[in-house]
């Protein structure tokens, strides 16, 4: 009978070693790039499925804990470098797909419900968005400000 789990490795398997950062140097333990090298950044990801913003919190902790060690040992980082090696490289979410706005979406936006505030039942509507429309035309939809 098997038990539930992870695999367990053969016998002289070799695993893949992670690539981790190697204080307070910051160069991968593995490839001996800057860390987070490319390998890193295609596991990163990986390892935070779902979780952009925890990722974000994680390489940010990672970059303050890397320009206090590189003052520590009294070098001065440059911000926008150190910035872009750890941040710079996440993309942004994709935009929601929307639908091109149409003529007459646009004028339906352009609408406003204004509530009949002289005594009438209901409310009634005014575009007050129409392209041409002088300034006195539009004072029909507001008589108090006439």
């Amino acid at each position: 009978m098997s038990r539930p789990g992870p695999p367990v490795p053969r016998a002289g398997a070799v695993l893949p070693r992670r690539h981790l950062p190697m204080r307070p140097a910051w160069l991968c333990r593995v490839c001996a790039a800057q860390w987070p090298c490319p390998p890193a950044r295609l596991d990163l990801p990986t390892e935070f499925h779902g979780h952009r913003v925890a990722l974000a919190f994680y390489l940010a902790a990672a970059l303050r804990d890397a320009m206090d060690d590189m003052y520590r040992l009294g070098g001065r980082p440059d911000r926008a470098a150190m910035h872009a090696r750890f941040l710079g490289w996440l993309s942004r979410p994709a935009p929601p797909d929307r639908a091109p706005l149409t003529a007459r979406s646009d004028e339906a936006r352009a609408r406003v419900d204004i509530p009949d505030i002289r005594g009438g039942a209901g409310r009634r509507s005014c575009s007050i968005l129409e392209r041409g429309a002088s300034a006195g035309e539009r004072d029909h939809c507001f008589p108090d400000r006439a």
